[in-house]
């Protein structure tokens, strides 16, 4: 009888395990996903930044001929942000699950209590730890967005 016993504990065990392996694997993509949005987001607003910084006349949004010369060479993408300056001002944004990934990266990161991450709500950033930070946002950046102001 213990025999019995300790074969259908091995049993258990062993079928078990392909699916917390599975799990652990399916949890380290996620993981890698959102880390990888959220240092995209990142180092698409420090781009557009510098850019609006070194161009405060110009305003309006971020053209695909211009973002090959505001990114680095090296980088490829993979999320699609979308860009916007006004008066030195840089605005990103990203939408639908690209920024449910970017917005728990940088969650995870520390980066979603900075006043100038947020969620657009009519024309307004409203932050997720704080708020609404009285930050108004350029009409072309639709409601829903995740947005990395300044």
């Amino acid at each position: 009888m213990p025999s019995i016993v300790i074969f259908l504990l091995a049993a258990i065990f062993l079928f078990q395990r392909p699916s917390f392996v599975a799990n652990q694997q399916y949890q380290t993509i996620r993981d890698a996903s959102k880390s990888a949005a959220a240092d995209s987001m990142l180092l698409t607003f420090n781009s557009v930044r510098h850019f609006a910084e070194s161009n405060p006349a110009r305003t309006g949004i971020i053209t695909p001929d211009l973002w090959s010369t505001i990114m680095p060479v090296w980088y490829t993408g993979g999320y699609s942000m979308q860009g916007y300056t006004e008066n030195g001002r840089a605005y990103v944004w990203t939408l639908g699950s690209q920024a449910n990934d970017a917005h728990a990266g940088l969650a995870e990161q520390g980066a979603t209590a900075r006043i100038s991450v947020g969620t657009a709500k009519q024309n307004m950033l409203v932050n997720s730890v704080t708020g609404p930070t009285g930050i108004t946002l350029p009409g072309t950046i639709p409601d829903g967005a995740l947005v990395y102001a300044g």
